[in-house]
Parts: C-alpha cells; sequence; structure tokens
C-alpha cells in the first residue's frame, strides 16, 4: 500500500488527511496528470495548535494514531501553510517555535518527499480537482482557451488570489501572490469617504506606513473585501449615517465573536446591516475584475473561499453588483466578455490541492513504470460530461516560483493565435519575411535596400 499525507495548516488548527493512493496514479506518465478522486481516505484528525508546542508534536501524534491502526510509511507528504512559503520553509510570526522545514519533517518522520506551499496555492491547485457541473455555480459561460491562464481569488478571513500557468510540459503549475494586499482604489464619493474613514482607524491605532514620511496609513483591498474588512464597511457606514442605526442590532453585531457573520445574518431585518453588505459585494466584484484584466484568464476565472458560496445570491444574476462591478471596465470591457467565470460551492479545495501535490510527488518518488493506456485527457468545457474532472498540472507545481520569462511568451503567443488567427498569421509571415531579409543582407545574397 502505497499512502500520501495533505495536510492543512494554519494558525489555529491543523488537519490531516492520510490516502492509500490507487494504483492507476501511480503508473501514470509525468505529462499526465494523476487523479485524486481515485485515492481512498483512510485516516483523518484534526487538533488544536495550541494543545501541543511545537508542530512536530502534532505530525508525530497523527502518525502514532495511523501505525495504531495499521497504516505505515508515507511516501509523499504536501502541508498548505497559511503564511508565505519560501525555499520549502515557512516560519509563523503568530506561533513562536514555529519554523516548518520540508527536509527537516523529511527525515525526523522518514517521509520519502515532503512539500511545503501556501494555502492559497492549495487552492489554486484544487481547481483542477473540481467538476465544474457538481462544483461550481456559472457566472458567465464565456469560452475555455485551451492552455490559458487560470485566476483565482478568494475572500474569508483575509482575501487571496493566485493564478496558474502552463509550463514547458504543457502542464498547470499555480503561483503565489499577494493580490488582495494592492491599493484599495475608491470608485466614487461614498467609497472615497470609506478610504479616508479607514486611513484615520487605522493611524489611530498607531498602524505605520514603514516610511519616514507623513503619509496616511496604506489601505489595502483586504480592508474592505474580507470577514474583517464587512465589518469595517459596516463600522464607516453606521459614523456615515448614524440615523440608520437600530440600536439593539447595533449593539449585537459589535459584542459579536464574528462580527461580518453578525452583519450577514442582520442584514435581511436590518438596512444598514444590508448596505454595507452591498457595498462589501460591489467592491469585491470590482478586484475580481482587476484580477480579470491581469491574467486575462480565457482558462477560467474562479471565486474560491468561504464568503462566496454563503452568499451566491449576491452574486450570481444580471442584476447582481458584484457582476456589474466585475464587468464594468471603461473601454476594456470588452476584454472580459469571453472569460468563463464560476463560483466554487466547495470549501476543502485546499486539502483537495495539497492531496494532489503529494500524489505527484508519490509518483516522481517511485517513479514506477508507465501504464500503456495513454495520457490522462483535459478538462475542457463544463457541458462535456464524458471527460474527467480534473485539468493537467505540472510535476513540478509543489515549487512556489516566479513563471520563467519565455513560458510567458510562448503562452502570451498561444492565446492570440487561438484567439485572433488572422492578425497573428499576419504577424507570422511578415516576421518570416523580415527574417529571411535581414539573413540575405547579412550573407551578401541581396544588396541593402533590393526588394525581395
Amino acid at each position: 500500500m502505497v499512502l500520501v499525507l495533505a495536510g492543512d495548516i494554519g494558525g489555529t488548527n491543523a488537519r490531516f488527511t492520510l490516502f492509500s493512493v490507487a494504483g492507476e496514479n501511480l503508473h501514470r506518465g509525468r505529462l499526465a496528470e494523476v487523479d485524486p478522486s481515485l485515492d481512498q481516505a483512510v485516516l483523518f484528525e484534526a487538533y488544536r495548535n495550541d494543545d501541543f508546542g511545537f508542530f512536530a508534536d502534532i505530525l508525530g501524534t497523527f502518525l502514532s494514531v495511523a501505525r495504531e491502526r495499521g497504516y505505515e510509511g508515507v511516501t509523499a507528504a504536501c502541508f498548505a501553510v497559511a503564511g508565505p512559503v519560501r525555499e520549502n520553509r515557512i516560519n509563523f510570526t503568530n506561533r513562536e517555535g514555529w519554523i516548518l522545514d520540508a527536509e527537516d519533517i523529511r527525515q525526523a518522520f522518514n517521509i520519502q518527499a515532503v512539500s511545503l506551499i501556501n494555502d492559497f496555492v492549495a487552492n489554486g491547485y484544487g481547481l483542477l480537482t473540481l467538476n465544474d457541473m457538481d462544483e461550481t455555480v456559472t457566472l458567465q459561460e464565456g469560452a475555455v482557451c485551451p492552455n490559458a491562464p487560470i485566476a483565482c481569488v478568494g475572500a474569508g478571513t483575509g482575501l487571496g488570489e493566485c493564478f496558474l500557468t502552463v509550463g514547458r510540459d504543457g502542464l498547470y503549475q499555480c503561483y503565489s501572490s499577494e493580490g488582495g494586499h494592492v491599493e484599495f482604489f475608491p470608485r466614487d464619493e461614498l467609497e472615497d469617504q470609506l478610504l479616508n474613514h479607514l486611513r484615520n482607524k487605522f493611524a489611530s491605532q498607531g498602524h505605520s506606513t514603514g516610511f519616514k514620511d507623513s503619509a496616511p496609513p496604506r489601505i489595502s483591498v483586504e480592508r474592505v473585501v474580507s470577514g474583517l474588512g464587512l465589518y469595517n464597511v459596516y463600522d464607516f457606514l453606521r459614523d456615515r449615517f448614524p440615523e440608520e442605526r437600530i440600536e439593539s442590532l447595533d449593539e449585537e453585531i459589535l459584542e459579536a465573536r464574528d462580527r461580518g457573520f453578525a452583519i450577514a445574518r442582520t442584514a435581511y431585518d436590518y438596512p444598514l446591516a444590508e448596505k454595507a453588505m452591498r457595498m462589501m459585494f460591489s467592491i469585491y466584484g470590482a478586484e475580481v475584475g482587476n484580477v480579470a484584466l491581469k491574467y486575462l484568464p480565457y482558462g477560467g476565472l474562479y471565486v474560491a473561499g468561504g464568503i462566496a458560496p454563503k452568499n451566491i445570491e449576491r452574486i450570481r444574476g444580471e442584476g447582481s453588483e458584484f457582476l456589474q462591478s466585475l464587468l464594468r471596465k471603461g473601454r476594456v470591457s470588452g476584454a472580459l466578455q469571453d472569460i468563463p467565470i464560476k463560483v466554487v460551492m466547495k470549501e476543502d479545495i485546499g486539502i483537495r490541492g495539497a492531496h494532489l501535490a503529494a500524489l505527484r510527488l508519490a509518483r516522481d518518488v517511485l517513479e514506477l513504470p508507465v501504464a500503456s493506456s495513454g495520457p490522462t485527457p483535459l478538462r475542457r468545457g463544463p457541458t462535456d460530461a464524458s471527460v474527467p474532472s480534473f485539468i493537467n498540472v505540472p510535476d513540478h507545481a509543489v515549487l512556489d516560483s516566479v513563471p520563467e520569462p519565455n513560458v510567458v511568451f510562448n503562452l502570451s503567443w498561444l492565446n492570440m493565435t487561438s484567439r485572433y488567427p488572422v492578425l497573428t498569421s499576419t504577424l507570422t509571415s511578415s516576421i518570416v519575411a523580415s527574417t529571411v531579409a535581414l539573413l540575405a543582407v547579412h550573407f551578401g545574397g541581396v544588396k541593402a535596400g533590393s526588394r525581395l
């Protein structure tokens, strides 16, 4: 039995799932994707981090339970961690002594291969395991362009963003992003007032710009689009429109442990909470549209995280302020018309992505013979039910690095040729003719200035 381990390591909890790997996954070639749905989950455990001194104590406890149940010898493990990963290592700044190093874990627990990936990168890989027909809601059908970029935005406790591109082997690789921390840019007078409110709020709390100047605090879009951001919006509106407060509901929100949840729960009975919800979702949609413009993800733009599936009625439909803000991009709005846009209705894509990454690690470590059945087909389009519910992902996808320039160029040219065949054909002909002319002049076959 070959075992792989997927972990979701946050600041508060650590969750582990142990899988028995299907033989078919181990005999796929390096250019074909593994299929996590073929594996069997044999053990799941969740732990509170405060109950342990170090991460090694938690992992050791889990593996001891696994041994007691007859599961011993993990081939590969991938842990999705809440924070930036550098060279397969992370330092949990909010937990003293929690420094996770993949190589140290590998040696200490005799695991053949270990990888650490950012938790939202794990979400990106989790997209590749989705069955779009059953696990997503379509906001815009669009037209899937094979090998085009895929992007993901997800608001929950914070605001995560990532993107996927195709590598040299023709398989997808996911890259981390700090896009949720770009500046919040207001679009109207009320949002201008919100920005000034937040600057004053965080300046009074002692938040520094990090520079020796008098600039106001920098406000990121995550300060508005997230669970905590929803409360920031409500806090602004209750000051801006005090006459609209309902004191009993206002007090309920202020005293709630999860203020964002309290705002959402009272929105249908409390107009000011409803106004906060509408404002936040409008800004959320605008940021998703910004991501669409940055990556032009004709392979799919996915809205994930905990907020979207719980509020799907505020997101879908032509009258949705979220969707209108997403698509309203002035003179470049047309660039978004063909992008497939979907909401992920499952909240387990992080652990699914870690599972997929662990599977690829196991396949590479074992280097078993390739089955003769051929490579796994790609998933292309939400209406083809005969196609397996996964997309090809690169063997090296667990690495957290920046795409090489030639990969990005090749991808951009591929997108152009598929979308603008006449233009690219003309450009190609011109490039070839110019190259021939330059070579002829260089080697003396044709005099400079002569016509070819």
